[in-house]
């Protein structure tokens, strides 16, 4: 296995793993945490992958632009809106790249930083509207996953 591969594997384990614990239904702040940190892993690999490096950083719109100038940004859509479909349990926009497509760029405006936003949010005032996550970045989360898994050979 080359050094590229094996680093892509190791981040993908990382990237599963913080996806697979943000849904513990235990916790609030560090599900959304760990799965905004999930989503920049995945990102992170796409561009692994395709380019054999990454940007550095934590913001999710920065990585996804990055990510949709070297793959079909539609396939990616495509798979964001039957993982929305799920999560909403009725066909909003299954297959709907334009619907999915706005509920990202929604996600973004709001949680392109969450994990570095939220990861310290005790030294922060809580808003009236107390903390409120667009259950997008979810879809996104489970979407990326279902992308990479199919975009690359996982080895075990």
């Amino acid at each position: 296995m080359t050094d590229n591969a094996e680093k892509i594997n190791r981040m993908l384990r990382s990237a599963n793993e913080f996806l697979e614990i943000s849904i513990n239904n235990k916790t609030y702040i560090p599900n959304f945490v760990n799965m905004a940190f999930a989503c920049e892993l995945y990102l992170k690999i796409i561009l692994q992958y395709k380019n054999r490096e990454y940007c550095k950083g934590h913001d999710l719109k920065t990585l996804y632009d990055e990510v949709v100038k070297t793959v079909d940004e539609n396939e990616l859509l495509i798979i964001l809106a039957e993982e929305i479909s799920k999560n909403l349990s009725f066909d909003f926009c299954k297959n709907n790249i334009i619907n999915a497509e706005c509920n990202l760029q929604n996600m973004f405006s709001e949680h392109s930083n969450l994990f570095v936003e939220w990861r310290y949010i005790f030294d922060k005032p809580i808003p009236e509207s107390g903390y409120i996550v667009d259950m997008t970045l979810c879809s996104f989360a489970k979407a990326l996953k279902k992308y990479v898994e199919t975009m690359i050979e996982v080895v075990p």
